[in-house]
């Protein structure tokens, strides 16, 4: 007994510091367990046949939402893996997302300790800069947000190949393993592309990783390619691999022949340098939110920048200048480039989402949740540049300041997890601090969902009589007026969301069993023919279709979907009964 009380204690001892980063991730997001779906969720996971169905063809060859029946260029196919791998376990209920989530957060941060430690970065910084990571606020839209889990996905992998290709240069390892360790890590940068395609453009850190260790080892450029020659080829695989998955997206994979750049036409749009002078203004708010994370909130808007000669430009020239100068002092003084490494950390991270190929939002917490790990190197290490000696006086007030810093950050994410519990908690946060449609659209969806149907319609009314263009507000005060047997106000606002948007399918669906209820088979078949061939292999819609073309004397046509179902469904006795119901007319609506 004695001898199994000593292991145990040794093994805390030895693994003391992972314990902590395991705890503190934890509890910092216990309590985002219990929380309720929200905003994409629905057609991320609960409406999504794919996902439901567990169709693995599907989810590879369409986009992410294409089961809920919208056309989009998000694809996500690995992170919706993790959906159905979720939904098959859970089914709706939230809390086994929500846990996924943490443990793939956890999961991140314990590989981004190793790997920081890989590349000669000292255990106690490593330490707490994964504790930060961990803990912070700005991390909160990636981990508590279900739909949000590709950014957890794709930063795992990355970090995972990046730590891989770091352990290749141990000197202990035989070259055989170092080729399998370079493999994998060129093989999981591969996949880690199908969790996010921001994964794109992090192969610059590989080259750095290369440069981190050529100065470490302090050996001439000859003899470091003639030692690390296998590492070079490596990277080089991971250009290729990138190269040819954009090529892939291009020309095979691009569902909506937009890959999510925007389509309107205006200044921001049709002017590069006005989308680059507008993310240099949008850096501040990043920088903002990761150094003072609060308040935090969803829907984030920012004024268009048109001129060079703007503050938000001068500035960020500036701090980009500055940053690089930092970075040439530190190897000059130093021979490290850990500055730049953090620099361009961030900047990676950033890149395909800074507008310089227009994109559908122009800036979201989210998209912060590895650039901050960018941020922390780069703190760090410049405040090792301008005090390199380390008294213990220094070192324990170091220690005392960030251990403050991240029980501060513990508490403010414990607080916002609060304000993700619910959609009316949520949407009724956001709306103190944007005028958003999505979000009142949302909000009213939830009202809906809850009972509170006047509160519904004043809001869609609202966003409607303002004149912005929703679809989604005529759809959601469609299906009230239908539920209230406003048959003809329904049909209107139905008509309404499908002349906005042909592509939003949810509309056919509840057209069709209008005009049913209206008696006004024959105006139904056109939207359910839709739903029947983009759906081919669905028997609720062949069925409804086959029957609606059945009572409308079109026979002929509905014996061919009818048989469609029976084969679809392997000849399933049940449907077979229905179809001969039908025919007879044993069967009503």
């Amino acid at each position: 007994m004695s001898s199994l009380v000593l292991y145990i204690k040794n093994f805390f001892v030895k693994n003391k510091l992972v314990i902590i980063l395991i705890l503190a991730g934890f509890l910092t997001y216990a309590n985002s367990l219990n929380n309720e779906f929200l905003f994409d969720d629905q057609g991320f996971i609960l409406d999504n046949f794919n996902i439901k169905n567990f169709d693995i063809p599907k989810i590879f060859t369409t986009n992410t939402v294409a089961g809920s029946g919208i056309v989009s260029d998000y694809y996500r196919p690995l992170t919706s893996i993790t959906f159905a791998i979720d939904y098959k376990f859970w089914g709706q209920n939230p809390f086994g997302f929500h846990l996924t989530n943490l443990i793939l957060h956890i999961l991140t941060g314990l590989i981004l300790f190793l790997f920081l430690k890989k590349i000669k970065i000292s255990e106690l910084v490593s330490f707490f800069i994964t504790l930060i990571f961990l803990v912070h606020p700005a991390a909160i839209e990636a981990v508590t947000y279900i739909s949000s889990r590709g950014n957890i996905v794709y930063s795992l992998l990355t970090l995972l190949s990046l730590y891989l290709f770091a352990f290749s240069f141990n000197k202990s390892i035989p070259k055989i393993s170092n080729k399998l360790l370079l493999l994998l890590s060129v093989l999981i940068y591969g996949v880690s592309i199908f969790g996010k395609e921001v994964a794109l453009g992090v192969f610059p850190l590989y080259i750095t990783v290369l440069g981190i260790f050529y100065l470490d080892l302090n050996l001439s450029i000859k003899k470091f390619h003639q030692k690390y020659r296998a590492q070079i080829i490596d990277f080089l695989f991971i250009i290729w691999i990138a190269l040819m998955y954009m090529i892939l997206r291009l020309y095979f994979l691009n569902f909506n022949d937009s890959l999510n750049f925007i389509n309107a036409q205006n200044v921001y749009t049709e002017n590069l340098a006005v989308r680059i002078y507008t993310f240099f203004k949008i850096i501040w708010t990043y920088l903002s939110v990761m150094l003072f994370p609060y308040p935090l909130y969803f829907e984030r808007d920012t004024e268009i920048v048109t001129s060079f000669f703007s503050l938000p430009v001068i500035s960020t020239i500036l701090l980009i200048i500055t940053a690089l100068g930092l970075s040439i002092w530190e190897f000059k003084k130093k021979k490290t480039i850990y500055i730049f490494f953090g620099f361009l950390w961030m900047s990676v991270h950033l890149l395909p989402v800074s507008g310089v190929i227009p994109m559908t939002y122009l800036l979201h917490e989210n998209w912060l949740y590895m650039p901050l790990v960018g941020l922390l190197i780069f703190i760090v290490y410049t405040y090792k540049l301008f005090l390199p000696k380390t008294s213990p006086i220094i070192l324990k007030s170091f220690i005392f300041l960030v251990s403050a810093i991240s029980i501060t950050l513990i508490f403010l994410t414990i607080r916002q997890n609060t304000l993700w519990k619910n959609p009316q908690t949520f949407y009724e946060y956001n709306m103190r601090f944007s005028d958003s449609t999505r979000i009142k659209i949302n909000l009213a969806a939830y009202y809906m969902s809850t009972g509170k149907v006047e509160e519904a319609k004043g809001l869609l009314k609202s966003i409607i009589d303002s004149g912005v263009p929703s679809h989604k507000a005529h759809y959601n005060l469609g299906v009230i007026l239908d539920s209230e047997e406003k048959y003809k106000e329904a049909e209107q606002e139905y008509l309404a969301t499908i002349r906005l948007d042909p592509t939003f399918l949810y509309t056919y669906h509840r057209i069709t069993n209008l005009y049913i209820k209206m008696g006004q088979k024959e105006k139904a078949i056109p939207y359910i023919k839709i739903l029947s061939e983009i759906y081919p292999e669905e028997k609720a819609f062949l069925m409804i279709y086959g029957r609606v073309l059945w009572e409308t004397g079109n026979k002929e046509l509905a014996e061919e979907q009818f048989k469609k179902a029976i084969t679809v469904t392997n000849h399933n006795p049940v449907i077979l009964k229905q179809v001969e119901e039908i025919k007879t007319g044993k069967v009503s609506w």
